[in-house]
């Protein structure tokens, strides 16, 4: 017996059904209109404007609040200084030396007038008060620039994706918006990179792997020396070596870098 039916067989099915109260449906605007509310306030981006020649933010929208979880004047007062501290380190390293020179090697290339018909996005790992990692997803316009091309303010938003992106892989692109006149095509990739974070700086040793496989079956400090015979305290600290070098806290962790970098392959 078939348990679930298709899209259009659902359609089929409640075609013609009647709803009878369609008018208190589209009238209770009290009750959709707080679901609405409710529904916007999840999903609406933060939004920030940033002035490059003061290393500040001259605006950032209320949702922003929600996705660091500190004060938007710590926001607005610390600039870009504070928001570098809620990076994600090797996400940070990453932006700085390969996505933002990416972004400018392509703006001077392209006459200002123009900058209005790109969006530049990326992704990275940024750190709420709580000390948890979330995955952002950045957009940004870029406005006003130097005779030379350098980008002097730009807009951003902010989205909250972690439910969509997991491990350390860094998406750049750049995506034409406008419409083309004489192709008519609509918004176009015009670049797309992939880097992944933490590449360079993690390197762990055949005997790093082999703890931090067992590790990720559940074995403790003792049942991992008997299993590698070698001595617990020689165990723990490489246990404290991998936590150092993964930027991890805890097991959960461990085994959470384990996944999202491939090293478990059953």
């Amino acid at each position: 017996m078939k348990a679930d039916l298709s899209y259009s067989e659902f359609l089929g099915t409640v075609h013609n059904t009647s709803i009878d109260d369609v008018d208190e449906l589209l009238t209770n605007g009290s009750t959709i209109g707080a679901r609405i509310n409710n529904f916007l306030q999840h999903t609406m981006p933060a939004c920030y404007i940033l002035d490059y020649t003061r290393k500040k933010y001259i605006y950032a929208s209320p949702r922003m609040k929600d996705l660091i979880e500190h004060p938007i004047s710590h926001f607005l007062d610390g600039g870009v200084e504070f928001a570098f501290k809620l990076w994600h380190k090797q996400d940070l390293k990453v932006f700085d030396e390969k996505i933002f020179p990416a972004n400018l090697d392509f703006l001077k290339a392209t006459p200002p007038a123009e900058y209005s018909s790109y969006l530049f996005q990326c992704n990275y790992r940024g750190k709420r008060k709580s000390g948890e990692y979330r995955h952002v997803m950045q957009e940004s316009f870029f406005i006003k620039a130097t005779s030379t091309g350098l980008p002097l303010a730009s807009i951003g938003f902010l989205y909250d994706v972690s439910s969509f992106v997991t491990g350390n892989k860094l998406n750049h692109r750049i995506v034409r918006l406008d419409k083309d006149e004489k192709s008519g095509a609509h918004p176009s990739v015009v670049q797309n990179n992939t880097f992944i974070s933490g590449s360079e700086e993690i390197t762990l040793t055949k005997r790093e792997i082999e703890i931090l496989k067992c590790v990720c079956d559940d074995l403790s400090s003792e049942e991992i020396a008997q299993k590698l015979f070698i001595s617990k305290h020689t165990v723990d600290n490489h246990r404290r070596n991998l936590l150092e070098k993964t930027n991890c806290k805890t097991s959960v962790g461990l085994v959470r870098f384990a996944l999202e970098n491939g090293f478990l392959k059953y």
